[in-house]
């Protein structure tokens, strides 16, 4: 499959290639969606540039060693990644695609430059194409290779909302379950005749019995836009 996100590196005899060079020098990466790099460097008091060809499968925020090469035609300092130090995540969410019996992940993450290969699927982990998954990057060693991962959670069809919702939250890297102790602990709560001490309802202004319209819907967390209705005797 032609990935959806593959960069195109263009017409490279444009660009002044990485000359070899002693100095090395760690930080973190910042990737545009094009898969072009940067990363600071308080001792050239410049940003380091890194072309697509150069990036060495670096991705967002990941910590690397750089090689700092010549400048290319635009006085910009060039780089090579020649060490992923460390990855900033390993975890994406995206949907579903299939092609020539192969199933692709096209992240939601626009600094993922790349789709992500599942070179094999459990059974009940079997997802259909157009769906949303929780899916790990297992294997990347080379740039001009597709990334390999497996998929770790089906959340649900694309374009639905609840679907939409959970994506967002675990592409930020939020789990969006509760230990067993917590949920224990909640049912206990919800069990009582009022969960709310009676010290606690006399600092407030009890509103309990009047009648109130919200357009939230019955497990929202807040009403916070609700009108109140009382009757006031003349």
């Amino acid at each position: 499959m032609q990935n959806s996100k593959q960069v195109s590196h263009g017409d490279s005899s444009k660009k002044t290639p990485v000359t070899n060079t002693s100095k090395i020098i760690e930080g973190i990466i910042t990737m545009t969606s094009k898969g072009v790099g940067y990363v600071a460097s308080l001792d050239l008091k410049e940003d380091i540039e890194i072309a697509p060809e150069h990036v060495n499968t670096a991705l967002h925020k990941d910590t690397v060693e750089v090689a700092v090469g010549g400048k290319n035609r635009f006085d910009r300092v060039q780089g090579t990644v020649t060490k992923i130090v460390s990855r900033n995540k390993t975890n994406f969410v995206g949907t579903v695609a299939k092609e020539g019996g192969k199933t692709f992940i096209i992240p939601d993450d626009k600094k993922m430059y790349v789709d992500i290969v599942i070179p094999h699927q459990p059974k009940d982990l079997e997802a259909p194409e157009g769906s949303k998954v929780l899916v790990r990057m297992t294997r990347w060693e080379k740039t001009s290779r597709t990334p390999e991962g497996e998929i770790l959670e089906i959340i649900g069809i694309a374009g639905e909302h609840n679907t939409e919702m959970e994506s967002i939250v675990r592409e930020r890297g939020f789990d969006t379950a509760f230990p067993e102790t917590v949920e224990a602990e909640a049912k206990a709560i919800r069990a009582k005749e009022s969960p709310t001490p009676a010290s606690e309802i006399a600092t407030r202004r009890d509103f309990r019995k009047t009648l109130t319209f919200t357009i939230d819907p019955s497990d929202a967390k807040d009403f916070d836009d609700a009108i109140s209705f009382q009757e006031i005797n003349p």
